[in-house]
């Protein structure tokens, strides 16, 4: 480190007062590029383009809004509440029949389903779920999926819950 610093005061004083001035000028242009350019120049781009999409993102609050309005001002009735079947054995069991599938194992648990198959088809299986989210509310909460050596066919457990 000592050895350094002596050749750089070396340096230094071999050169000219003209020399030194120059030098300290260029390294203080140097440093106030490199501070404009990692510092400054990206700051002001920032707040130009906050600039631009700040009108935008106020008129889609501002709609946001409104809808949450119109949201809480209609009344929940019948007729827009969606009627969802209670989850029961007979339906999750005639649904999948339905479907090709038959289960290995299945427990249902007030909104809570547990579902085992053993080597069935995956797109039946996504055809099936797809179906139960849309008609019974049903979400998958856990799902532990195998492939098979034939193609399209799984082994899987599935844990679904009804939404309320």
């Amino acid at each position: 480190m000592n050895r350094w610093r002596e050749i750089i005061v070396a340096y230094w004083q071999a050169r000219t007062q003209r020399e030194r001035t120059i030098l300290l000028g260029s390294a203080l242009l140097l440093a106030l590029m490199l501070l404009n350019l990692g510092v400054v120049s990206p700051a002001i781009e920032g707040r130009a383009a906050w600039k631009k999409n700040l009108p935008a993102l106020r008129a889609q609050q501002a709609q946001m809004q409104i809808l949450l309005a119109k949201l809480k001002a209609t009344p929940v009735t019948a007729a827009t509440a969606k009627n969802i079947p209670p989850v029961s054995r007979k339906f999750i069991e005639s649904s999948l029949t339905a479907k090709g599938l038959k289960p290995d194992s299945l427990s249902v648990n007030g909104d809570m389903v547990i579902l085992q198959l053993t080597n069935h088809s995956f797109s039946s299986l996504i055809g099936w779920l797809q179906e139960m989210q849309s008609s019974a509310q049903l979400r998958v909460t856990e799902a532990n999926v195998s492939a098979q050596q034939q193609a399209d066919r799984v082994d899987v457990t599935l844990s679904l819950r009804q939404a309320s």
